[in-house]
């Protein structure tokens, strides 16, 4: 047999080599598929907040037209699919240390909002914010 013939016959993976080679490509993936598995609950988890601030930005532009401002508890479904709440407490107005027999009542009524939304794997959104509603229309309820 010719050397040349030989090297050809040479050529090739032996079967404990291939067999290696897909030890070490099985211990790499096992290695990175957290790590997959990480960036795409993080992709879900992003796409869900901007889509429920979003949403809670919108029914705080409702709050006072839509929405009556007043002491209540709101909650439904938005067409994103997300479950909301809005929930407006009356807050005591500010009022000077010394009354006067000439103070006026409030013109305004403080009202704390919070809005908040949340999907069914549990992540919430919550957003805080103070509205005020005419003393007027607040007597006239």
């Amino acid at each position: 047999m010719k050397t040349s013939d030989r090297k050809c016959a040479d050529a090739g993976f032996t079967l404990p080599e291939v067999l290696v080679a897909f030890a070490v490509l099985t211990v790499s993936l096992a290695v990175l598929m957290p790590s997959f598995s990480t960036g795409l609950k993080g992709v879900d988890r992003s796409t869900f907040y901007g889509v429920a601030i979003a949403d809670a930005r919108s029914l705080l532009d409702r709050i006072g037209t839509e929405v009556p401002l007043v002491e209540a508890e709101w909650s439904g479904v938005a067409a994103s699919g997300n479950e909301w709440t809005i929930r407006m407490q009356r807050m005591e107005p500010a009022r000077p240390r010394q009354l006067r027999w000439d103070d006026k009542p409030p013109i305004a009524i403080p009202f704390a909002v919070e809005v908040g939304v949340f999907n069914s794997a549990g992540q919430e959104v919550a957003l805080k914010t103070m509205r005020l509603a005419a003393a007027e229309e607040q007597e006239a309820r």
